[in-house]
């Protein structure tokens, strides 16, 4: 089924691969420079608009190194049963 729009495409037009290729440098451009730009453009703005969001923000990134354990709080457990519950 998705495979019939492409199907139909390169029929009609017997060079697709000149279109494929442009399709994909425009593609790429998207990627690689436009998207990073307008994703810095609306952090900015979203930055002058609303600083307490953007901190929000920060806090609760996500990072990929391991957290320090620091415990805001200890659990004893001094309820006397052995059973386990």
């Amino acid at each position: 089924m998705i495979l019939i729009g492409p199907f139909i495409l390169s029929i009609m037009y017997p060079n697709v691969g000149k279109l494929a290729g442009l399709m994909g440098a425009f593609g790429g451009l998207f990627t690689i420079y436009i998207l990073p730009t307008i994703t810095y453009l609306s952090q900015s703005e979203m930055s002058i608009e609303n600083p307490e969001l953007i901190i929000a923000q920060r806090n609760n990134e996500f990072s990929t190194s391991p957290r320090k354990h620091t415990p805001s709080f200890d659990i004893n457990e001094s309820s006397g049963s052995d059973d386990g519950f």
